[in-house]
Order: C-alpha cells, then sequence, then structure tokens
C-alpha cells in the first residue's frame, strides 16, 4: 500500500525550444542509449550463440580430405629400361570421431552453458536497473536542483526589495548609513547564493544528459508528478521480497550452480572416456585404384597426469564453497541494505510532513516580520533571520522531496520489485 501525499516543486522555466519530458520518456530515452546496456546485451547473445555447443557436443566430428598429387620419377638408363615415370593419385577420405562416454563432462559443459545464459540475462537486468536509478536520481536531482535555485532567486528578490525600502528609510533619515550597507551586503549574498546554486543546476543538467547518453549542455524542462512513497509495509516485509526477488543475490546462486557444474566437470576427468572412430579412403592412383575403410572403438584410462586433475578438483570444490559463503554474505549486506533504506523511506516521510508545517509557519512568521518591520518594530538582521528560516525550512523539504524519490526506487531495485523493460 502506497500513501500518497501531494506537493509542489517549483521549476526553473526554459526556453520553449526545450525537449520536455516526462520522468517515463527520460527512462526510455536512456535506456536506448545506454552503451553499458547495450554491451551486457551482446554479451548474452553470445551465450545464446554458445547454446549450439551444447548440442555439438553430443554430436559426432566429421571430416573430409582431399588430394591430388603427380609423382614424377627419374631413373639411370643402365640400370631400367625406363628411364623416367609419372604416377597421378587422388585421394579422397572422411573421418569420424564420436565420443560416447567422457565421464558425463559433455552433459555437465551443457548444464553450465545454460546456466551463463541465465547469469548474463541477469546481468543484464541488472545494468538495466542500474541505468533506470541512475536515470531516475539525475531526474529529481535535476527538478531539486532547480527548485532550490528558483528559492533563492525569490531571496534576492525580497533582499532587492527590502534594500529598496531601506533606501527610502535612509533618505527621509530615519536609518542610518549602517542599515543600508547591511541591506547591499545581505544582496550580494544572496547574488553569491544564486550563482552557486545556477552552477549545481548546470552540472546537474550535464549528469542528467549524460544519464540519457546525449549532450550534456542539452536542454530539457521536466515534468514532476505529485505523488510521495510512503509503504505502510514493515523492513522485514521488503527484505523477504529482495531475498526472493534480488538480481544481485539470484546472480550470486546461479555463480553457485556454474562453480559446482564447473566442479563435476573437473571430477569427469576421473572417468575413462569411450569414443568410435572411423575413416574411408579411396584414391584413383595409376595404374589401379583403391577403397579402403576403418573403424575403431578406443578406450582412455586416466591413470596419472602428475596431480593436475585432482588439484583442477581441489580448487573446484573449493570455489563452490566460496560461493555459498558469498551467497550468505550477500544475504546479510542485502538485508542491512533494506533495513536502511526503509528507515530512510520512513524518514523523509516523516520529514516531508514535518517541513511543510515549518515553512507554512515560516511563511506566517516572515508576513508579520515584514509589516512589523514596516513599523519599525524589528531590525532588518531579525528580518532577515525570518527569511532565512523560510529558505531554510524550503531546502530541508526539496531534500527530503529527492530523498523519498530516489530511496523509493533504490529500496524497489533491492527488492527486485523495480519495473524495466529488458
Amino acid at each position: 500500500m502506497i500513501a500518497r501525499w501531494t506537493f509542489s516543486l517549483l521549476a526553473l522555466v526554459y526556453p520553449l525550444s526545450a525537449d520536455t519530458l516526462t520522468l517515463h520518456q527520460a527512462i526510455e530515452l536512456g535506456l536506448n542509449h545506454n552503451f553499458s546496456i547495450r554491451i551486457a546485451r551482446n554479451n548474452t547473445e553470445k551465450h545464446y550463440n554458445n547454446r549450439k555447443l551444447k548440442t555439438g557436443a553430443l554430436l559426432p566430428a566429421l571430416r573430409l580430405d582431399g588430394s591430388a598429387a603427380t609423382t614424377r620419377t627419374s631413373y639411370p638408363t643402365a640400370t631400367l629400361a625406363s628411364s623416367s615415370g609419372s604416377v597421378d593419385e587422388v585421394t579422397a577420405s572422411a573421418a569420424l570421431n564420436w565420443t560416447l562416454f567422457d565421464g558425463f563432462r559433455m552433459f555437465y559443459a551443457g548444464r553450465q552453458i545454460e546456466q551463463l545464459i541465465d547469469q548474463s540475462e541477469l546481468a543484464t537486468r541488472h545494468e538495466i536497473e542500474s541505468a533506470v536509478v541512475a536515470i531516475i536520481t539525475a531526474y529529481y536531482q535535476l527538478i531539486a536542483r532547480r527548485s532550490l535555485l528558483t528559492a533563492m532567486q525569490q531571496q534576492l528578490a525580497l533582499s532587492r526589495a527590502q534594500h529598496s525600502f531601506v533606501a527610502t528609510q535612509y533618505e527621509y533619515g530615519r536609518i542610518g548609513r549602517r542599515e543600508l550597507l547591511h541591506q547591499q551586503v545581505m544582496i550580494n549574498a544572496d547574488s553569491s547564493q544564486v550563482l552557486a546554486r545556477h552552477l549545481e543546476v548546470i552540472s546537474a543538467l550535464h549528469a542528467f544528459n549524460i544519464a540519457l547518453g546525449r549532450s550534456p549542455d542539452m536542454p530539457v524542462t521536466l515534468i514532476t508528478d505529485s505523488v510521495v512513497n510512503c509503504t505502510e509495509h514493515d523492513a522485514a516485509y521488503w527484505y523477504d521480497l529482495a531475498l526472493n526477488h534480488n538480481t544481485g543475490l539470484k546472480m550470486a546462486e546461479i555463480r553457485k550452480l556454474i562453480a559446482h557444474s564447473q566442479h563435476a566437470i573437473a571430477r569427469a576427468a576421473l572417468w575413462p572416456a569411450i569414443a568410435v572412430n572411423g575413416s574411408a579412403t579411396g584414391a584413383v592412383v595409376d595404374p589401379s585404384d583403391y577403397f579402403r575403410t576403418r573403424g575403431e572403438v578406443t578406450i582412455s584410462v586416466p591413470l596419472f597426469s602428475g596431480f593436475s586433475r585432482i588439484t583442477a578438483i581441489q580448487n573446484a570444490a573449493i570455489d563452490t564453497l566460496n560461493e555459498a559463503l558469498s551467497i550468505e554474505q550477500q544475504r546479510l549486506d542485502l538485508q542491512s541494505l533494506v533495513y536502511e533504506q526503509w528507515e530512510r523511506l520512513r524518514t523523509s516521510c516523516d520529514q516531508i510532513g514535518f517541513e511543510k508545517q515549518a515553512i507554512d509557519h515560516a511563511k506566517k512568521s516572515l508576513e508579520l516580520g515584514n509589516e512589523q518591520f514596516r513599523l519599525g518594530r524589528i531590525s532588518d538582521i531579525q528580518l532577515r533571520e525570518a527569511q532565512i528560516a523560510l529558505i531554510n525550512a524550503r531546502v530541508r523539504l526539496q531534500s527530503a522531496l529527492f530523498q523519498n524519490k530516489v530511496v523509493m526506487i533504490q529500496l524497489q531495485q533491492l527488492a527486485g520489485k523495480l519495473i524495466v523493460k529488458e
């Protein structure tokens, strides 16, 4: 169950020529241009191609050879009646080799090929999930930076309006030069903050465009939703989902299966190998022709190989054990991450509610402060404190909104519930 709260985000308006992207459109665009995903898909295609090797290992190997040769021989005239002679020979041969039994190695190798395909598919999904998270993070990061810039621009406008009011008061002699200079200092400080926030927006824009695989400085207008995600399920629920659906954990489990298959392949070297070999050879030789066939069954019994086979078996067994231990460690790490992300999500939801209230209170306080300042009841420093309080509340809200969006998508990724298009 997802609780829905509404909120508004102020976005920096870009020229009408800029692209307007929803989050869904940004994800689609990014996935179509992500180089890591394309590489992962190509690697999966390679493993699909290797599937033919699984069938090929069960079939005989057939080879066809042919040759044509002319042999010329010269003899001393004193020895033979003929001083020279030549022989033309054309031969063709076909050879067949069929391994009937190799200690079940061919079957374990075939199973390993299927496991490698599963691993490659999971690796592709992991790349897609990571790309989606990166795009979503960059999307909301840009929105948050633009919103913060807008808030600072509004603060600068307030400082300038306040400076204008103070300048009028100074002209009438109601305040001293110190207050006027102080207001100018505030304008300079706010202008500096606007420039700093503007640089952050540019940096966030570049990061967003790079995540989409396009030119860093391409302008864009983003459209945000008005939903804040707050789960009603506890952390144990999300961890249970992660145990069954987390892509990284599934990849670790596949690696264990691959290691187990490799162990079985190593053990197969201890068994005798049985193979059938056959050949047929035909030749056209002047002055006579011939056709010859040959067949045999070979049995190869491994006796001693300098400990290479037993060493390979022992190492493969250790690799299998290591993969099992790695799975246990990954489960502990996954539990820690899920519980941490769940806590961050819950905190962000609570903080959003608190900061909304803080903004409402800060707005009322600033309105009251402006009125009291005009009446001369508070100083410009006290008014400035009210303005800063409102800015800080807005900044905290933007941070909570950003964290809420990003943490939720990260929690979904950990739980294996991130909907992606593979």
